[in-house]
C-alpha cells in the first residue's frame, strides 16, 4: 500500500470518530434538557402538592376545633386539682360605676399570679333574691371563674343590693351600655333568673347581639320574648336548669330551643330555681367547658376570615 492511500484512510477514519462523538453530544445535551425540564415540572407538582397539603392542614384545623353545640359534652374537663387553692389567691375589688347619671356597684377578681389568662371576660347577673355577692358567700363563682384565668364582673343589677337606689329607663339599653363600658369585648354573660329581663330585651336589639361571645341563661325569665327573634341569634347559649325547677326552668328550657347555637338543657340533678347553689362543683365545671367551647369557637373564626 502506497503512503498517500494509508494517510486517506486515516483521515477518513478521523472524521468518522469525530462525527459520531458529536452525534452522542447532540443526544447527550437534549436528554440533559429533558431532564432538567422534567425536574422542573415534578418540583412545580411538588410545590403545588405541598400547597394543597397546607390548604388541606389548615381545614382539618379549622373542623377540629369547630364546635357543635347541640353535641358537645360540657362536663368532659375537670376542673384543676388545685383549684381551692387558687381560689383562696383571688383577690376580690369592689367599686362603682356611672350609667344614665346612677351608680352601678361592682365586685371583680383578680386572676392569681403564675395562672395563664383566657382572654375571655364572664359578667355575673343575679336574679331578684340575690346580689353580686352571692357569687362569693353562697356560690364560689367569681373567685373559681378567676382562678382558671378568666376576667370576671359580677354587678348589683338597679334596684338591688348596693345598686338599690338606681333606676333606669330601659333595661335592655343599660346593659349593652355596661358592657360596653366596663365589661370589655364580648364577655359571656350568666343571667340567671330576673336578670332575663336585662339581657333578653338587649339581644332582642340587632345592634347589641355582637356585644357578646356566650349566654348562660339559668331559668331566666322573658324567655316568651326570644320566638320573635331567636332564630336570628348566633350566640352560644348554655342552657342550665335545675331539675326541680318545673316552673321558670321548664319554661325557660323550652323557649330558648330555638336558638340555632343552644345546648341540650343541662340539667342539675335535685337542684331547684337557683340551681348553682344546690349543685356548685357541676356548675362550675359547666362553666369552664362551654368557655372553653366558646374560646375555640372564635378561634375558628378568625381562621376562616
Amino acid at each position: 500500500m502506497s503512503l498517500s492511500h494509508s494517510v486517506n484512510v486515516n483521515w477518513k477514519l478521523l472524521i468518522g470518530v469525530l462525527a459520531g462523538l458529536l452525534i452522542i453530544g447532540m443526544f447527550s445535551g437534549s436528554s440533559g434538557q429533558q431532564s432538567s425540564s422534567s425536574g422542573q415540572q415534578s418540583s412545580s407538582s411538588g410545590q403545588q402538592s405541598s400547597s394543597a397539603g397546607l390548604q388541606s392542614q389548615s381545614r382539618a384545623s379549622q373542623e377540629s376545633i369547630s364546635v357543635e353545640w347541640k353535641k358537645a359534652n360540657f362536663l368532659e374537663l375537670d376542673l384543676p386539682a388545685n383549684i381551692q387553692e387558687l381560689r383562696d389567691e383571688v383577690k376580690i375589688t369592689s367599686g362603682k360605676a356611672k350609667f344614665f347619671d346612677q351608680e352601678i356597684f361592682y365586685q371583680t377578681g383578680a386572676v392569681p399570679a403564675g395562672v395563664s389568662r383566657s382572654g375571655r371576660t364572664v359578667l355575673l347577673l343575679h336574679g331578684a333574691a340575690f346580689t353580686s355577692q352571692t357569687w362569693i358567700d353562697k356560690v364560689p363563682t367569681l373567685r373559681t371563674l378567676a382562678a382558671l384565668g378568666h376576667g370576671v364582673i359580677a354587678i348589683d343589677l338597679p334596684g338591688y343590693g348596693k345598686s338599690r337606689q338606681a333606676s333606669v329607663p330601659d333595661n335592655g339599653e343599660f346593659l349593652a351600655r355596661l358592657i360596653q363600658s366596663l365589661v370589655g369585648k364580648q364577655p359571656i354573660v350568666v343571667s340567671p333568673s330576673m336578670s332575663g329581663s336585662f339581657i333578653i330585651p338587649m339581644l332582642a336589639n340587632p345592634q347589641y347581639r355582637d356585644l357578646i361571645s356566650g349566654w348562660v341563661p339559668v331559668a331566666p325569665v322573658s324567655t316568651g320574648l326570644v320566638a320573635s327573634f331567636g332564630s336570628q341569634l348566633m350566640t352560644p347559649t348554655l342552657i342550665v336548669v335545675g331539675e326541680k325547677d318545673r316552673g321558670l326552668g321548664n319554661k325557660s328550657k323550652e323557649d330558648l330551643k330555638v336558638l340555632p347555637n343552644a345546648t341540650l338543657p343541662q340539667v342539675l340533678p335535685g337542684a331547684g330555681h337557683p340551681a348553682y347553689l344546690d349543685q356548685p362543683d357541676m356548675w362550675h365545671k359547666l362553666l369552664h367547658n362551654f368557655i372553653i367551647k366558646v374560646n375555640q369557637a372564635k378561634s375558628a373564626e378568625l381562621m376562616e376570615a
